[in-house]
């Protein structure tokens, strides 16, 4: 039997029409300091008109965004100035790298459910610490958002 069903999407093209047929109970997309589409096109706003549960993945863009930008790998060193930006951004609002890319997600109001992925239990449990406080301050994106799929959609990359 099902109880729910849910698609995972990349990208917001046909998201209506997918919508209409399918009347999916959950979509899950990727949303992220970067990567910020969904939100900008209104999608968002559409699934809970809609009363769909949005699920985010990709928080940390496969863990990109907790990077030292002097150790990219070869091929995301064409953007080095926007992970560089990036982390200026942290230090200046007072937030560590992964705290900042919790906080900015999860202060989403239209965000049922975030998905996350961990190498170690140590990650998990600072996962779970950040996310049990009450933050009233909310990690401030302006100017970090980037538009090149070759960089914020993970399946465009070439490694």
């Amino acid at each position: 039997k099902v109880d729910q069903i849910g698609i995972s999407i990349y990208e917001s093209k046909n998201l209506h029409v997918i919508c209409e047929r399918l009347n999916p109970d959950i979509v899950q997309l990727p949303l992220n300091i970067l990567d910020q589409r969904f939100l900008d096109d209104g999608s968002l706003n559409f699934l809970k008109e809609k009363n769909i549960k949005i699920h985010v993945r990709s928080v940390f863009l496969q863990g990109l965004l907790l990077y030292d930008p002097l150790k990219l790998p070869y091929y995301f060193k064409k953007w080095k100035n926007i992970f560089v930006n990036w982390q200026k951004s942290c230090k200046r609002q007072k937030f560590g790298l992964m705290d900042a890319a919790l906080n900015y997600v999860n202060s989403i109001k239209e965000v049922d459910y975030l998905v996350i992925g961990f190498e170690n239990f140590m990650q998990f449990k600072m996962c779970c610490d950040f996310l049990k406080k009450k933050n009233k301050i909310i990690f401030n994106p302006t100017n970090l958002k980037c538009d090149d799929v070759n960089l914020i959609n993970p399946n465009n990359w070439i490694i």
